[in-house]
C-alpha cells in the first residue's frame, strides 16, 4: 500500500521517468505516467569483461564437469518470478536424452521468501532424481566466466523488464 502510494506520488511530481526498457516504460504509461516525461535508457553492459574471459574450462574443472558434457545454466536472482522450476523440469527432460548434461542455477536469494523458494527448488531436484545433475552455485562474482562455460543459457522468467543475463 505504501509502495503504491509512493508510485503515484512519483508519477505526479516527477519531471522525468527513466525506464530500463520499453516494456518497463509501458508499465508506467499504463499506470498514468505522462508519455512526454518518459525516457528509455537501456542498462549498460560492459562487454569487455566477457571478452577478457578466455574459456570456461576452469569452471568445469572446479565443478568436476567433463569438458565435453553439455552445460546449461540459468543466471539471475532466485525468485519465484524467474520460474526456475520450469528450468528444473526441462533439465529432467534434457537429461533423459543427454545423460551427461549438467545444469547450473546461478544467483543469490534476497529475503526469506526467496530462501524458502530455493529450498523448494532443491527439494524438486531431489524428487526428480536430479540432485547430482543440477548444481546451485549461489550468488557469484564471476558471472562472465560462468556464462563463457555454458553451452546454453536458459531464461524462464514469467515477467522481465530487462533480461540482463540474456543481453550479456
Amino acid at each position: 500500500r505504501v509502495i503504491k502510494s509512493l508510485n503515484y506520488w512519483f508519477m505526479a511530481t516527477a519531471d522525468r521517468m527513466l525506464a530500463n526498457s520499453p516494456v518497463t516504460a509501458d508499465i508506467f504509461l499504463s499506470r498514468g505516467f505522462q508519455p512526454e516525461k518518459m525516457k528509455v535508457v537501456w542498462n549498460p553492459i560492459d562487454f569487455s569483461v566477457f571478452d577478457a574471459v578466455s574459456d570456461g574450462i576452469g569452471l568445469r574443472t572446479e565443478l568436476k564437469i567433463d569438458e565435453n558434457a553439455p552445460l546449461i545454466g540459468i543466471v539471475g536472482r532466485i525468485a519465484r518470478i524467474k520460474c526456475i522450476e520450469h528450468f528444473i523440469h526441462a533439465s529432467k527432460l534434457v537429461s533423459e536424452q543427454m545423460p551427461t548434461a549438467r545444469f547450473l542455477v546461478v544467483g543469490g536469494t534476497h529475503g526469506e521468501r526467496n530462501k524458502a523458494y530455493l529450498g523448494e527448488l532443491i527439494r524438486l531436484c531431489r524428487d526428480l532424481g536430479m540432485g547430482d545433475k543440477v548444481i546451485f552455485l549461489g550468488r557469484r562474482t564471476d558471472v562472465p566466466r560462468i556464462m563463457k562455460s555454458l553451452n546454453l543459457l536458459a531464461h524462464t522468467s514469467e515477467s522481465e523488464g530487462f533480461g540482463l543475463a540474456v543481453a550479456e
